[in-house]
């Protein structure tokens, strides 16, 4: 195993201070907690997906966001996709997959 440049940068850090741990790695233990299904994940970020465009859309933010070096919207926005697609990405947080029924 070698050593990359990127090993000698910090990474940005972004934990809770009381546990260190991130907000997405703190979902992955809700899930986990709570029996939330991975099917309703995807469709609760599916329907975030949409109401974001919606809300872009009809001029909710026009007047909340300051456009800067020509990004007028979160990049993170997936106006077109589906559950489908939502279905083939991979979990991000915690080493356990969430629950599937």
């Amino acid at each position: 195993m070698g050593l990359n440049p990127k090993d000698l940068i910090d990474s940005p850090q972004n934990g809770e201070p009381r546990t260190g741990l991130s907000m997405g790695e703190h979902q992955a233990i809700t899930t986990l907690e709570w029996n939330i299904t991975r099917e309703a994940q995807d469709e609760l970020a599916f329907n975030s997906h949409k109401n974001l465009a919606r809300a872009y859309d009809e001029g909710f933010f026009d007047d909340l966001i300051t456009p800067y070096k020509g990004l007028t919207r979160d990049n993170n926005l997936r106006p077109d996709t589906t559950l489908e697609k939502l279905g083939k990405l991979k979990p991000v947080f915690g080493k356990r997959t969430p629950i599937q029924r």
